[in-house]
């Protein structure tokens, strides 16, 4: 295997950084329709209204119950990733990668 020269390497990395990057296409997250009264999960099925909430939080099934929230007045876009669910390459720690914040 051809060793390179660190100097080489660190000149490559220079060059690489100043190559622009183009913006990431930030697609929209669908609307919840669900969102759970104990820990706050949200949920996509209709059908799982009042249903208990399947998520797990140290090991422990969460106690409480998926509600229906599926008003259009129930959700605001998360402002910080514009609904997409991503800060850059991160999950949006304002709205937990959901896109949206519930309202209710």
């Amino acid at each position: 295997m051809e060793q390179q020269h660190p100097q080489r390497l660190y000149q490559a990395a220079i060059v690489e950084t100043r190559m622009p990057v183009e913006p990431a296409i930030r697609l929209k997250r669908p609307r919840p329709v669900t969102s759970c009264t104990h820990c706050g999960a949200t949920g996509h099925s209709v059908q799982l209204s009042n249903a208990r909430c399947a998520h797990t939080m140290n090991g422990k099934r969460c106690l409480g119950t998926n509600q229906s929230a599926a008003g259009k007045r129930d959700w605001n876009q998360c402002l910080a990733c514009g609904a997409s669910g991503y800060e850059s390459t991160n999950q949006c720690g304002v709205c937990r990668g959901c896109g949206w914040i519930f309202q209710r």
